[in-house]
């Protein structure tokens, strides 16, 4: 059958951020193909995991259960999925999933551009009738700063100054007339 896919009402809150990519879509017969993942999918949580190294452990603890699966899209929709963890790889019974995940989204992806929550439609159907709230993008925050990036670029031009320095600086001190 079809994957049961939810999409909830959105409306502008603290950030959700994305821990993990979805880089292939998964083939249909895998535990992420069956509950709708596709290439381009951002994974804002899973179960209780909201950072690649809890995945594995929310993974196993979850197996033959539902676990819901908020991704946002490619097109930007922020929609829950759901899969359900099994062992179905007889050579490697430890994939749970059956997908190909990274740890960084791409630049340009919708997940990087608009900070969002989940709000459940019970609960915006008690806004008042005719209000209409919309998500919008923001510039990243703090907590997706290029600052650590910037400082280890930094660092590594530093140690490359200071190599060049004790590698030249003796010759050049030599071929130098006084």
């Amino acid at each position: 059958g079809a994957p049961a896919v939810h999409i909830e009402s959105m409306r502008l809150a603290r950030p959700d951020r994305a821990f993990a990519y979805v880089t292939a879509t998964p083939p249909k017969e895998t535990p992420a193909g069956k509950g709708g993942l596709i290439l381009g999918d951002a994974i804002l949580s899973l179960g209780g995991a909201r950072h690649l190294r809890d995945l594995q452990p929310v993974l196993a603890s979850s197996v033959g259960t539902s676990v819901p699966v908020r991704v946002c899209e490619a097109s930007g929709s922020v929609v829950t999925k759901t899969i359900v963890p099994a062992s179905w790889d007889a050579e490697n019974p430890g994939s749970l999933l059956g997908c190909q995940i990274i740890s960084s989204v791409p630049a340009g992806h919708p997940a990087l551009k608009s900070q969002t929550a989940i709000t459940p439609l019970s609960a915006a159907r008690g806004k008042a009738a005719g209000c209409v709230q919309h998500a919008t993008s923001q510039p990243c925050g703090p907590s997706d700063s290029c600052w650590p990036r910037f400082g280890l670029a930094t660092t590594a031009l530093l140690q490359l100054g200071l190599l060049i320095g004790v590698l030249f600086l003796p010759a050049a001190l030599v071929a130098a007339p006084l």
